[in-house]
C-alpha cells in the first residue's frame, strides 16, 4: 500500500487552475511513474479508480478531482494499462452484496478479507485511513472484475 500526497503550497485561484495544481498534478504522474517503474517485467499492474459525475454546487473540487484523475489515467495510458472504474453504489455492492453501507461497513468488510490491514493502515496517520481503505476497496473491486473477466473471456490484456 502507497499514498500519493501533494500539499497546497498557495491559496488557488478561484476561477483557473492555480500554478500549484499544476504542480500538484506533476507530482502525482511523477509518483505513479516511479512506482509503475519499480513494477518487476512481466508482473501484472492492475489499478481500480473511482468514477464519478457532475454534482450541482461543486464547483473547483470536482474540476480539480477531474483533472487529477485524468492525470492518473494519461500516465497510465501512456504504459499500456488500462484502469477498471468503479462507482461508489459499484463497491459497495462488491464488498458489502448490497448498494448502500458505511465507510465502517466498508473497512470492516475489508479486514476480513485482509487481516494485517489495520498493521498497514497504521504506517499512516489516522486521518489518512478513510482514503486508503476506499483505494483498498477500488482495488480488490478491480481485481474481482478482473477476474471475471479473464473466468468469462477467456483472459484478457490490461
Amino acid at each position: 500500500m502507497r499514498l500519493i500526497e501533494t500539499e497546497r503550497n498557495n491559496k488557488p485561484n478561484k476561477t483557473t487552475v492555480s500554478a500549484d495544481n499544476n504542480l500538484r498534478y506533476h507530482e502525482i504522474h511523477q509518483a505513479l511513474s516511479e512506482f509503475l517503474d519499480a513494477v518487476p517485467s512481466g508482473e501484472r499492474v492492475i489499478v481500480g479508480i473511482e468514477g464519478f459525475a457532475y454534482t450541482p454546487g461543486a464547483g473547483r473540487n470536482l474540476l480539480n478531482t477531474a483533472q487529477a484523475v485524468g492525470v492518473i489515467k494519461g500516465t497510465l495510458f501512456s504504459r499500456g494499462k488500462l484502469p477498471f472504474e468503479f462507482k461508489p453504489n459499484e463497491v459497495k455492492k462488491t464488498l458489502l452484496g448490497t448498494n448502500s453501507g458505511s465507510k465502517q461497513d466498508i473497512q470492516d468488510a475489508l479486514e476480513r478479507l485482509y487481516p494485517n490491514l489495520v498493521d498497514l493502515l497504521g504506517a499512516y496517520a489516522k486521518g489518512k485511513w478513510e482514503h486508503l481503505t476506499d483505494a483498498v476497496a477500488l482495488c480488490e473491486c478491480a481485481f474481482e472484475e478482473y477476474a471475471q473477466r479473464k473466468l468469462y473471456l477467456g483472459g484478457i490484456e490490461a
